[in-house]
């Protein structure tokens, strides 16, 4: 199921302030922040929010537009969103926990505990999927008629893309796929014996203290959260939800830009994996003709105004 061509509700996280370092962050810069916000957010969506921290102190957070445009409610700072792929970063961690417990090694071949995967000729590691250089399709863009299914169980969404023939050789390239964040997914399942948004929130989420965000549940809607729109044809109108079953590891989490934070500052002070492989976590993987991957285990490595950041974005059905 493709995205949206517009996304149309916003959470912005923005943890480290580069063009702004030098200055003082007054009344006045927030106030030109809030009328670059502004005049950007019509473009992009009806409402969102925004929230600057540096060194773990919030500078700046402050809700635009909103919510609900029928019921002409205002956005609110503490409103929850689904983050769509910022969803990765999670998946990651929960992977190399269990590497740090013993459970698995990054270096491991998937097919050591998914037996039934085909191989295609290569090694394929645990790191490939890691850092999307699986050379494993995207699974948003194969059409596999004979595989399509109302719901469907997380072995059941692995069978959908496991026999595409790979894109590259694995470790050659880099390739954002989410069938990599996928089959992390269900590698958790399989060695922990629990499902994957268990284990995630018993050993990452709670671990974190983080109150405002989970796994989605159709069944158990959480508050406050605002609307999801689209723009189709130019014209703006709610957006149909995707289903949590074809999200899964790669997309299926919600939170708070306050939650981000906090998430943020617990990976820094070491609650959830070691200083040294959330440093690994950070650091752009080598590709094997010696050049960098823009990609680590989960988050990507970028610049702005020339200053490297450490990012990730997450889109999906009108968020």
């Amino acid at each position: 199921m493709p995205f949206p061509r517009w996304i149309c509700t916003f959470l912005f996280l923005f943890l480290s302030i580069h063009s702004y370092a030098q200055r003082t962050f007054d009344n006045n810069l927030s106030l030109e922040i809030d009328s670059l916000f502004s005049q950007r957010l019509p473009a992009v969506a009806p409402g969102g929010v925004l929230l600057i921290a540096r060194q773990g102190n919030i500078l700046y957070h402050k809700a635009f537009g909103n919510a609900d445009l029928e019921k002409n409610t205002p956005m609110q700072p503490d409103m929850i969103f689904r983050i769509g792929s910022i969803t990765k970063q999670f998946t990651a961690v929960a992977i190399l926990q269990l590497a740090e417990a013993g459970k698995l090694s990054l270096q491991d071949s998937i097919q050591t505990y998914l037996k039934n995967f085909p191989s295609k000729g290569h090694t394929l590691t645990i790191e490939h999927l890691l850092t999307h250089t699986s050379g494993i399709k995207n699974y948003f863009e194969i059409d596999n008629p004979t595989q399509q299914r109302p719901t469907y169980t997380p072995a059941q969404g692995v069978d959908y893309f496991k026999d595409e023939p790979l894109s590259f050789a694995p470790g050659s390239q880099f390739e954002y796929s989410n069938s990599n964040y996928y089959l992390l997914g269900y590698l958790i399942e399989v060695i922990t014996g629990q499902p994957y948004e268990q284990y995630l929130h018993e050993h990452v989420l709670a671990k974190a203290n983080l109150t405002h965000t989970s796994y989605y549940n159709a069944e158990s809607p959480v508050s406050p959260m605002p609307a999801a729109y689209a723009k189709v044809d130019r014209k703006l109108g709610k957006a149909s939800l995707q289903e949590i079953y074809t999200l899964y590891a790669a997309g299926g989490l919600l939170s708070s830009a306050t939650d981000l934070l906090t998430w943020h500052q617990a990976l820094l002070a070491g609650k959830l994996i070691s200083d040294s492989l959330l440093k690994k976590a950070w650091t752009s993987f080598k590709l094997t003709n010696g050049t960098d991957a823009p990609y680590g285990y989960g988050w990507y490595n970028k610049k702005l105004d020339g200053q490297p950041t450490i990012e990730h974005a997450g889109s999906t059905d009108g968020f």
